[in-house]
């Protein structure tokens, strides 16, 4: 999909991070933007403008930031359900990517972001959309189709490996 036709909502209560974000977009050349630094705001947002992309913070309060999710998916009027969600965190781990998934989160990206880390994750859940499912106790993408995770526990396992490469062997040598 075209960056031109992406109406985003934005949802950080760290005003840095929003910006950041906000920008990021915009250089994207994104056809609307808002920005809400509470939950009330970003649901009246998605619903207002249609948004068809909504990035969430969930680095303050995990739960309520997928309730938050929970809130745009469930509801059977909502303009905003079939939207495409992304989670995005400082503390990123296997377990959060799981509970985003089982929420309705199409993407989860770690921090840091970058364009390339952000819109090119945007642009790829969009150009390969997975089922979106509706039964009574869920609503989203598909479950079973697995979650696109960014800048997770790949990149720190490298690094972990990295830097313990580089240590010099402490094995005692009995001879």
């Amino acid at each position: 999909m075209d960056p031109k036709l992406w109406s985003v909502v934005i949802y950080s209560p760290n005003k840095f991070l929003s910006k950041l974000q906000f920008d990021l977009f915009r250089d994207a050349h994104a056809k609307s933007i808002q920005v809400a630094a509470n939950g009330k705001d970003t649901l009246a947002f998605a619903k207002d403008y249609s948004a068809n992309v909504v990035v969430v913070d969930l680095s303050e309060g995990v739960e309520e930031c997928l309730e938050l999710v929970k809130s745009i998916r469930r509801p059977a009027d909502s303009p905003a359900k079939k939207a495409f969600i992304f989670g995005v965190s400082t503390r990123m781990t296997l377990s959060l990517v799981e509970k985003c998934r089982i929420a309705g989160v199409n993407a989860a990206v770690g921090l840091p972001l970058s364009r390339t880390s952000l819109i090119q994750t945007v642009q790829k859940v969009l150009s390969k959309p997975r089922p979106f499912i509706e039964v009574e106790s869920y609503t989203g993408p598909c479950r079973r189709a697995g979650i696109v995770s960014v800048n997770a526990v790949e990149n720190r396992r490298r690094a972990t490996e990295r830097v313990e490469s580089q240590l010099p062997d402490t094995t005692l040598n009995t001879a």
